[in-house]
């Protein structure tokens, strides 16, 4: 009974909105069409004529940011959103963060961190958060590339912490977008690259 009661009162108010013409009907489509497309939906503001490199970032299913590219040294690219927000990336790479409740820093980074470097390597670092004291601790990545993928597994062993981060290359080989784990405790970091700088 309950739900005929429910089909009545959306027939009633659904078809003649439907029926008045196509402006009621695109105005509903308008209201739910972030819903549908989350992902596709760039800011007017990030057109052909946007003069910097940017970058979409979500944290697991959380809301979708836009960092814009402040700076570019070394292979090492600044990114930047209104909300505070700060990203460090070496080729789609984040190998540091600033503003989210967890954050992640690697110490001196060498030129080895580089995507094209696959194999074994070790790094150090620096995990902070706002619920406990930052620390140093040792990280191992392991990168294969399999086509236009690049999978680099990551461990941790003295927090138990292990992963995989993915990296996506476009047909000039260059990062479009990436994966990245930047805490046991924080969804990963899905990051989808525009305008690719030639530092990228």
């Amino acid at each position: 009974m309950t739900k005929k009661i429910y089909l009545i009162i959306f027939t009633a108010l659904f078809i003649p909105s439907c029926t008045t013409g196509s402006i009621t009907f695109q105005n509903l489509y308008t209201t739910i069409e972030p819903l549908l497309n989350p992902d596709r939906s760039i800011p007017e503001r990030y057109n052909s004529d946007f003069p910097y490199a940017f970058a979409s970032v979500r944290v697991g299913r959380g809301q979708l940011i836009y960092v814009v590219l402040s700076e570019a040294n070394n292979n090492v690219l600044r990114w930047i959103s209104e909300d505070g927000f700060e990203l460090r990336t070496v080729n789609g790479k984040i190998i540091g963060s600033d503003g989210f409740e967890r954050n992640i820093s690697f110490r001196d980074p060498s030129d080895e961190i580089a995507l094209s470097n696959l194999g074994e390597s070790n790094y150090v670092v620096s995990i902070s958060s706002e619920y406990h004291s930052e620390f140093d601790t040792n990280m191992s990545l392991k990168r294969t590339q399999s086509k236009s993928i690049i999978k680099e597994d990551f461990e941790v062993n003295t927090i138990k912490w292990k992963g995989t981060n993915k990296y996506y290359l476009n047909e000039n080989g260059k990062v479009y977008k990436s994966i990245n784990s930047i805490n046991p405790l924080m969804p990963n970091i899905e990051m989808y690259f525009y305008k690719i700088h030639k530092d990228h």
